[in-house]
């Protein structure tokens, strides 16, 4: 009896390590994203804070959460730990382009080099908002000598 027990205990605490939470703890990241999005909408910024904070926490793999924590964290002036946001976005969705916008965009005004590489990326990843800033950004080519 106290082999199944124990057995039993053991596979209560291996069940979330082995993914079967893992649909309930998803769907909690993203209501705690709405809500942070709600609160932010409504200009409760701390509220929007610890809910997006919760989000990453619950679900780490949520892209969505960092990016949307980015964005306030640039509302709050805090570039630096929102690039470091937008730079986890990056991280876990290299093939989507928003990643790129949006760190482009908080580079914009502080590194010129970056936000174009990043519009750059996103244009070729075929956001065409992007392709429109990196035309808007990026130096212009000097014209050929002609032959």
């Amino acid at each position: 009896m106290k082999k199944i027990a124990m057995f039993l205990l053991l596979l209560a605490c291996s069940l979330p390590l082995m993914g079967f939470n893992g649909a309930r703890e998803q769907k909690r990241a993203q209501l705690y994203l709405k809500s942070g999005e709600t609160m932010q909408g409504q200009g409760n910024l701390d509220a929007a804070l610890s809910f997006f904070d919760k989000a990453v926490r619950t679900d780490p793999g949520l892209a969505a959460a960092y990016r949307s924590r980015g964005f306030l964290y640039l509302q709050l002036g805090c570039r630096d730990v929102a690039l470091q946001d937008f730079g986890k976005v990056i991280e876990l969705a290299p093939l989507e382009p928003a990643g790129y916008v949006t760190r482009a965009l908080a580079y914009s005004e502080a590194d010129k080099a970056k936000a174009v590489a990043d519009f750059k990326k996103g244009c070729e990843l075929g956001d065409a908002p992007a392709c429109q800033f990196f035309k808007q950004m990026a130096p212009a080519e000097p014209a050929s000598p002609a032959l």
